[in-house]
């Protein structure tokens, strides 16, 4: 699906499911952002080549700041959904040290796409549901962009 177009970005989602002969599917969702203008691939992470070029996240805590601001949006999302929120909330990202998160991020119009894709097997559902991606509104992600970034356009901001 095309999730935001416009001359300088293309932010496209590519899903599915594979069935692999065993008792789950093998789910699958990789948002993926274009910078137009300069012919390159914006990684959807957290990276100095993925989202570190429009959100601030040079230092370690402003990374600890963002992925706090992400994952409570994304879990007040979830905890809206009786049937599928609780059990969502489970995942490798929990594993990991804050500063090092593994976000899936992508561009709407009309807000940031947080995505969660850490889910085992049994889980991937998850990543089909209502609150993943949660979309936050580019004014609440607004004291996160980063002064000097040039691929969001001021429609957006």
């Amino acid at each position: 699906s095309i999730d935001y177009a416009s001359p300088r970005v293309l932010s496209i989602t590519e899903a599915g499911s594979v069935f692999c002969g065993g008792a789950h599917p093998n789910n699958y969702a990789r948002p993926t952002t274009y910078d137009l203008l300069q012919r390159k691939q914006i990684t959807s992470d957290l990276s100095p080549d993925g989202f570190g070029q429009v959100l601030k996240l040079g230092t370690g805590d402003e990374r600890i700041a963002f992925e706090h601001f992400a994952l409570e949006r994304w879990i007040t999302a979830a905890e809206q959904d009786k049937e599928m929120g609780q059990e969502c909330m489970s995942g490798f990202l929990s594993d990991r040290p804050w500063g090092e998160k593994d976000l899936t991020l992508s561009i709407t119009e009309k807000g940031l796409s947080v995505m969660r894709r850490d889910f085992v097997t049994a889980l991937a559902v998850c990543q089909f549901q209502d609150f993943n991606p949660t979309i936050i509104p580019w004014k609440d992600v607004k004291p996160y962009l980063r002064d000097d970034q040039k691929l969001l356009t001021t429609e957006l901001q």
